[in-house]
């Protein structure tokens, strides 16, 4: 992906020393596919401590999790609703009581299934932490069972307008004010995703019923999506 080797390059290769830009020195032109050597340099003074899964989650041995006692998961993988199923599923039912889940990028619109998961398993964890601007720390205040887990995923995927649009006014009801712009934001995007327009006449009208400022950042990545889906010129 370039976008993905040109992030890298500009935050991870400007920074090293000279001696690791030997590593970076390997590469040429963003046509590499694995980042390991940068991920083996970044981790070398605790690579003792790691034990490193390469390759794709969802192929990834899940023997050695079998009896796992999981104290904090850092997800910042789950760049998919087939990815986020395939966490909630296998680990979320590993975290301990009173456990973290410091889940990533939970604010940006187009990952919205995050948040969303994250409030249908609202009766075992609650936001602890807040205050960075793309990552939410929740502690699990209830061991998160298997069923539970797998009823988190199916009511995501077979929600249907009336749903969301109800799910939207709860999880509103349930997280802080301060939390309602991101709200707003991510739920406009799951409906568009989900049901295009929908109910609403147009891409605008879906914008003023989430309470979206029309001429805003996140409402050009909403139309953006609109025109994908041919909804507008």
């Amino acid at each position: 992906n370039w976008g993905t080797n040109q992030f890298i390059s500009r935050f991870f290769y400007g920074h090293l020393d000279p001696a690791a830009n030997l590593i970076a020195g390997q590469f040429k032109d963003y046509e590499f596919a694995s980042f390991r050597n940068i991920f083996d340099f970044q981790t070398s003074t605790v690579e003792h401590l790691l034990t490193v899964h390469q390759g794709s989650l969802l192929e990834i041995d899940l023997i050695p999790w079998a009896n796992a006692n999981i104290e904090i998961a850092n997800v910042d993988v789950a760049k998919s609703t087939e990815l986020n199923d395939f966490i909630i599923r296998n680990f979320y039912p590993k975290i301990i009581q009173h456990g973290y889940i410091f889940q990533q990028d939970i604010n940006i619109p187009v990952h919205w299934y995050l948040l969303m998961s994250m409030y249908l398993l609202r009766e075992y964890v609650q936001v602890d932490f807040h205050r960075h601007p793309s990552a939410w720390l929740f502690r699990v205040d209830r061991e998160i069972t298997g069923d539970a887990a797998e009823s988190c995923i199916q009511t995501m995927h077979n929600m249907n307008e009336t749903d969301v649009l109800e799910t939207y006014l709860a999880c509103r009801s349930h997280f802080p004010i301060e939390f309602h712009t991101i709200i707003n934001h991510c739920f406009a995007y799951c409906f568009l995703e989900k049901f295009q327009v929908g109910r609403f006449v147009n891409v605008e009208k879906l914008l003023e019923h989430f309470e979206i400022n029309i001429d805003g950042p996140p409402a050009s990545s909403i139309k953006r999506l609109g025109g994908e889906l041919g909804l507008i010129a």
